[in-house]
């Protein structure tokens, strides 16, 4: 039996905001960006105390194509946890792509900088040594869509035929690859792409039209596949998961329960394709800091907690968003508080008759029914009168 760590997703940045701020803790550090790291670390150390053979990562190790060395050595230490003894796989992914041909990928760095840790950058097939024997691993990077955009056989396509065809392609890739299995190995598959029909977040599932997308059908013949892309842990076929990321990144994942996958893969029968068991899944949920969204009439009722990024959204009056004000004033002082609220304001209709031609005098009083201020009107006509030298 082979135990596997399935994470995916961890998008280190020390460029992390909430509502477009930065927000620092008493020492200055990015308090989001410590968010990430500690998620991140709770899955490699839960994966050393449940003793997995191997760990997967499925991409997104970055949040940008060209991280910072603070954020390089954020992922060094953290994976150097793992010692020498548990290898790393990791994908190349979309976040960590160049457009340029000379630049590297966001995790190339990382290639020989430990004999046990491979990296896939293109798609291939290696044989991995694990305590509990050889399993072999195939990746299958998220692809350069604007690199292959660039060959002569994709000139001339539209952006749909485009994503056709790259989807085409990623599907022979995994025949070849599938082609070159051992049967008496254990199979993992780790990728970061779009699968067809998988929520992107709680509310839009993935299709296969206009994207760059597989089926769940194109897995068959893998013990397990290790997805990335998506943040929501789900699963796309009985040896197909998503880990989904191991920190919320927005309001849009409020409803996630970020998590990595423990994988239990009991061995297979040599040369029988149908023996293959169903993996056993296991979610392990990380200290994630939650979000919360709330509309305007409960605000009074939410209480304070500073590990929560809160939101109030809505819809109010102008006469509800001044009474408001003291209470915004209080959560203004939260920096992990942001809003999001559309004040309606009331216009009063012109009345028709200012659209006749009227007399200074008639203008006025037609101006001060229209305003309720009827009473005023000879004070203001005398004003009125005073100021034009009458």
């Amino acid at each position: 039996m082979i135990r596997i760590c399935h994470l995916g997703d961890t998008h280190l940045s020390d460029r992390e905001t909430v509502a477009g701020r930065i927000v620092l803790d008493a020492a200055g550090r990015n308090v989001r960006s410590l968010d990430r790291v500690r998620c991140f670390r709770s899955a490699i150390t839960g994966a050393i105390e449940r003793d997995c053979d191997l760990v997967v990562h499925a991409g997104d190790l970055y949040e940008h194509n060209k991280p910072w060395p603070s954020e390089e050595c954020a992922a060094i230490e953290i994976l150097d946890l793992l010692g020498d003894d548990r290898p790393l796989a990791i994908c190349a992914d979309n976040h960590g792509n160049v457009e340029s041909c000379v630049e590297k990928h966001a995790i190339e760095p990382l290639i020989g900088r430990r004999p046990w840790w491979y990296v896939f950058t293109r798609p291939e097939l290696r044989v991995i040594p694990t305590k509990s024997g050889p399993v072999q691993v195939a990746g299958l990077p998220s692809p350069q869509r604007s690199t292959l955009a660039a060959t002569e056989e994709c000139k001339g396509l539209s952006p749909e035929g485009l994503n056709a065809l790259i989807s085409d392609k990623l599907r022979k890739v995994l025949r070849f690859l599938r082609s070159q299995l051992d049967p008496s190995l254990p199979a993992i598959l780790v990728a970061h792409l779009k699968i067809a029909g998988a929520w992107m977040n709680a509310a839009k599932r993935a299709d296969d039209y206009g994207e760059i997308v597989l089926s769940p059908t194109d897995f068959a013949g893998w013990d397990y596949v290790a997805l990335g892309d998506f943040h929501r842990c789900q699963s796309v076929a009985p040896n197909a998961w998503y880990s989904g990321s191991t920190d919320r990144c927005d309001f849009g994942e409020e409803a996630n329960t970020p998590c990595w996958l423990y994988v239990e893969c009991a061995e297979t029968v040599p040369g029988i394709e149908e023996a293959r068991l169903v993996p056993v899944i296991l979610h392990v949920p990380t200290p994630s800091r939650r979000f919360q969204t709330f509309s305007p009439d409960e605000l009074e009722r939410v209480p304070w907690d500073p590990d929560v990024i809160y939101r109030v959204k809505g819809e109010v009056g102008q006469a509800q968003y001044d009474a408001m004000q003291p209470l915004l004033t209080y959560w203004r002082g939260n920096p992990l508080f942001s809003e999001e609220l559309e004040v309606t304001r009331t216009t009063r209709v012109r009345s028709e008759a200012m659209g006749k031609s009227l007399t200074d005098e008639e203008a006025l009083r037609e101006w001060c029914v229209v305003n309720g201020r009827e009473g005023e009107f000879r004070t203001l006509l005398e004003e009125h009168r005073i100021l034009a030298g009458k």
